[in-house]
C-alpha cells in the first residue's frame, strides 16, 4: 500500500472504495506517496462514469471501480505536458505523454 500525504493538510485526498484502492495497490509501489486521490467522471469520450484520478510522486493512476479493465498507469517521466481546462459546470484534464496520443 501507498504512504499517503497529510489528509488534513491536503484536500485533494478523497477515501476511495476499496475495489478501487485493491487496483491502485496492484499497479503502485510500496514507497510512492500518495500527492492527489480525487473521484471525477473521467470516462471515455460522450461517456459518464465515476472514475479515479491518483497522483503519486512517481505516475498518474486513472481507475474504475467497476470491471476488472479500465486502469491506466502513466509514469511522470513520460508526461511531457498536463493541462486544464474550465468547462461550464466541471473542467477537463488533458495529459500529453512522450511518444502518445494524449
Amino acid at each position: 500500500m501507498m504512504a499517503t500525504s497529510d489528509k488534513k493538510a491536503n484536500p485533494f485526498i478523497e477515501g476511495m472504495p476499496a475495489a478501487v484502492t485493491e487496483k491502485l495497490g496492484a499497479v503502485s509501489r510500496s514507497q510512492e506517496q500518495v500527492l492527489m486521490q480525487v473521484s471525477t467522471d473521467m470516462a471515455d469520450r460522450e461517456a459518464f462514469e465515476e472514475r479515479w484520478l491518483v497522483v503519486t510522486d512517481q505516475q498518474l493512476v486513472f481507475l474504475q471501480e467497476e470491471g476488472v479493465d479500465g486502469t491506466i498507469h502513466v509514469p511522470l517521466e513520460s508526461v511531457r505536458e498536463a493541462r486544464i481546462e474550465a468547462l461550464v459546470g466541471g473542467g477537463r484534464l488533458e495529459v500529453d505523454c512522450v511518444g502518445g496520443e494524449p
